[in-house]
């Protein structure tokens, strides 16, 4: 329900092999946060190497390994902001659709890429480093449009997240 009106009807009533369902569905993602390989965050950690042995190493991290977690961050601290528990939060991102909580990610018309340096084998640093060269957001099926998309969902947290849990 709290999908209703923000989620378009192509994107929830369309099953996977393209027929419509009569009954509207729940889409997925809500909300987009840096969850991309090729840009990431380093993060250091202590880890079991292949040896044995328990080693500092750091690392590119992405995805929704990356996401998941700024993105709680961003509630914990509305939550703080509010001296509130919000709960099931789903409800209150879809409240706060299309207003100045979150900033719409589209595709751009002018093509993008990312230059990366990697070591040849991620568990040696001493290793020498490739750097590659990547296109971004111009291939696959899936793309970033105005409102809602089942790429970025209501889209990117802006600046002023929190605050739109002040009363």
């Amino acid at each position: 329900a709290y999908q209703q009106g923000v989620v378009p009807p192509t994107l929830s009533t369309v099953l996977p092999d393209g027929s419509v369902s009569s009954k509207t569905m729940r889409v997925i993602p809500d909300v987009a946060a840096d969850g991309d390989m090729m840009t990431g965050m380093l993060v250091g950690q202590t880890v079991r190497f292949p040896d044995g042995t328990d080693r500092y190493t750091e690392t590119r991290w992405g995805g929704t390994s990356l996401s998941t977690p700024l993105f709680v961050g961003m509630q914990a601290l509305a939550q703080q902001a509010a001296h509130r528990v919000f709960g099931f939060a789903n409800p209150l991102l879809y409240e706060r659709s299309g207003t100045f909580a979150f900033d719409d990610v589209v595709d751009g018309t002018v093509p993008r890429g990312v230059v990366r340096n990697d070591y040849t084998n991620s568990h040696d640093p001493g290793t020498p480093v490739i750097t590659r060269a990547f296109t971004v957001g111009r291939d696959g099926p899936l793309h970033a449009t105005p409102g809602y998309d089942n790429v970025t969902g209501l889209g990117v947290p802006s600046a002023k997240y929190v605050l739109s849990y002040l009363d």
